[in-house]
């Protein structure tokens, strides 16, 4: 599979109007993490396919379960017209010089990607501070009704929110590829301590107890996943 889809190939199509970025995320397996920090590094600062990339953040995973995935390559464009531009430019030859760095560099890569989904958001706290987050919780869902899942969610969470008073919270939609998952919460804050204790006063709120009653038997967690942001590239 070619590097663009790893960092261009949208896995989170996140509403305008919500975060004001487009994201595109990919789970991969590497034992090899400074290799991979290193591949992007000069993708990003030395080779002509970085004049097409915007932001770029690698997320080690830290307790995922059985999950496979060590880490999470998450991408951000200002624009779909921006990711576009990348897209033409390098996976579809408009750029010849960037196009041939970015096929040479696929053949080499030091990780292994793991999924290839999309999602969209429906609703977020705080949405301006997750790319200044440290540390995030994923949880990942199979929702039965979703309409009612998500009146309960924003209800919940607004007033939850509290809890992270520096940190950041969005659900999201599956919309394509072939996860089980059909939504997913995702929690950040600027410290790891920071994001479990938020979570333990989120867990015995009342509006918590509350969210659990009105969502029982339409709700199944499938996986959650705690991860720390260890590089960063940004303009």
């Amino acid at each position: 599979m070619k590097l663009v889809t790893f960092i261009l190939s949208i896995f989170f199509i996140i509403d305008v109007s919500a975060l004001g970025k487009i994201h595109n995320a990919v789970p991969i397996y590497t034992d090899k993490p400074f290799a991979t920090i290193g591949n992007i590094d000069y993708l990003y600062n030395e080779s002509p396919v970085g004049k097409y990339l915007e932001s770029i953040y690698i997320y080690q995973n830290i307790v995922s379960g059985d999950n496979p995935a060590t880490h999470l390559i998450v991408s951000e464009y200002s624009s779909y017209e921006n990711y576009e531009k990348a897209l033409e430019a390098v996976e579809f030859g408009k750029d010849p010089e960037a196009a041939f760095i970015w096929y040479a560099t696929s053949n080499e890569l030091p990780f292994k990607p793991l999924a290839n989904n999309q999602d969209r958001i429906l609703a977020t706290n705080n949405p301006e501070n997750w790319k200044n987050n440290t540390y995030f919780m994923a949880i990942n869902l199979a929702v039965s009704d979703p309409a009612k899942y998500l009146k309960a969610w924003k209800k919940m969470s607004a007033e939850t929110t509290k809890f992270f008073p520096d940190g950041s919270s969005w659900l999201s939609e599956s919309y394509g590829g072939t996860s089980p998952f059909t939504h997913n919460v995702l929690i950040s804050a600027n410290s790891y301590a920071d994001l479990m204790n938020g979570l333990d006063k989120v867990y015995k709120s009342k509006s918590f107890a509350e969210f659990q009653k009105e969502t029982a038997g339409i709700r199944k967690v499938l996986a959650r996943t705690s991860a720390k942001r260890i590089a960063s590239f940004s303009r």
